[in-house]
């Protein structure tokens, strides 16, 4: 499972809006999902970005991984940032998703996470993981 931040050229972060069930409400959020098969982070973030929104860039680059809840469960979520997002095609959803996309600016980011517009727990420590490195310098430009 995977946190993937997608930027455009112009400073906006992928993200999409979609019905969760545990909290009975949309959330805001980066593309995701499960690692299919034999599949590695950095393949599956471009995958999940192409079915769930459309847009393709350039070639993904793994920010880390976490363990999320070590004492409960033994899932472990990757950070994955693909620059200069581009619409290239349709998204191609299951047959049960549904998903608005959103062009979010990226420095409208920690407003929205201060704010509850963005509160999914992954998609909050990724994007925060994110910014903190790319301040470090040790990430993509977000600036």
């Amino acid at each position: 499972m995977g946190s993937r931040h997608r930027l455009t050229s112009d400073q906006h972060v992928v993200m999409v809006r979609q019905f969760r069930a545990g909290s009975r409400r949309d959330s805001l959020e980066t593309p995701g999902g499960l690692l299919d098969l034999g599949e590695g982070p950095c393949a599956a973030g471009a995958r999940e970005l192409l079915e769930e929104t459309g847009y393709a860039g350039d070639p993904p680059e793994l920010l880390g991984t976490i363990w999320p809840i070590p004492a409960l469960l033994s899932m472990r979520i990757s950070t994955v940032v693909i620059r200069n997002a581009r619409l290239i095609a349709q998204p191609h959803l299951d047959p049960k998703e549904e998903v608005a996309l959103e062009l979010v600016p990226v420095q409208d980011i920690p407003s929205f996470i201060k704010s509850g517009r963005i509160d999914h727990g992954v998609c909050v420590a990724g994007l925060l993981w994110w910014l903190a490195l790319d301040r470090l310098g040790q990430s993509g430009q977000a600036t």
